[in-house]
């Protein structure tokens, strides 16, 4: 079985779902009942400088993700991912670092909306995320249309994910993305991608047609990252 290094702590809650997410997979889909059945994990937890509405320590947090997947590198790890959607701006300086061992979240969540068929989807995420084309860029490439809310509600939606990260969001919050996604129905989207692991929190007390389906970019990473672990 192969040891998977987790980079997190952007934001820290992501984190522990991700955990969550693999130790969960590994108990329903591969059947794990003794300790000796999980899979390795490092998981570590990085205070880096946030970027999501702001660039300007963007650099400072990347070097501090490059020297993480240079201390996996030498602990021994076969598997790295990355619980932040943003953060993926930078994934080819990841994926030298990381010598063949990073594992995308953009690339796993393109891949899925393909298997699945999807032509048209719309996209929640940080206003840097969206303004980037991060997502964009590849979906456009594999054939499929994103729809993306208003500037102003992308801006509100980057202040929810600051919300999440502190602890603070609630019912106001919960309210603007249940407005956000009925609004990407409407504009013809088969679904939705959270292009926020903290969007993820919000996935339990959403309001939706049962037909729109939700692509959680945190939930799609844990079961290719898992995927990768057991066939190792």
């Amino acid at each position: 079985m192969k040891k998977l290094g987790v980079l997190g702590g952007m934001g820290p809650q992501a984190s522990v779902r991700f955990y969550g997410a693999c130790i969960e997979l590994s108990q329903k889909k591969y059947r794990a009942r003794l300790n000796s059945d999980y899979p390795s994990i490092l998981l570590s937890n990085l205070p880096v400088p946030d970027f999501i509405c702001n660039r300007k320590q963007e650099e400072t947090a990347v070097r501090q993700v490059e020297a993480e997947i240079e201390f996996f590198v030498r602990a021994g790890v076969d598997l790295i991912v990355l619980t932040c959607n943003t953060m993926h701006l930078h994934a080819k300086r990841f994926e030298q670092k990381a010598q063949g061992r990073f594992l995308s979240m953009i690339d796993a969540v393109v891949e899925q909306l393909q298997e699945d068929g999807v032509t048209k989807v719309g996209l929640l995420g940080s206003p840097i995320t969206l303004h980037s084309g991060l997502y964009q860029a590849p979906l456009q490439g594999g054939g499929i249309e994103s729809v993306l809310p208003p500037v102003e509600k992308q801006q509100a939606i980057g202040e929810v994910i600051l919300r999440v990260i502190a602890g603070s969001a609630g019912t106001k919050d919960l309210e603007l993305m249940n407005q956000a996604l009925i609004e990407l129905k409407k504009a013809g989207a088969f679904g939705a991608i959270l292009g926020c692991t903290d969007l993820s929190f919000f996935k339990p007390f959403l309001d939706l047609p049962v037909t729109f389906r939700l692509y959680d970019s945190l939930e799609i990473l844990a079961e290719k990252a898992c995927f990768h672990v057991y066939s190792g």
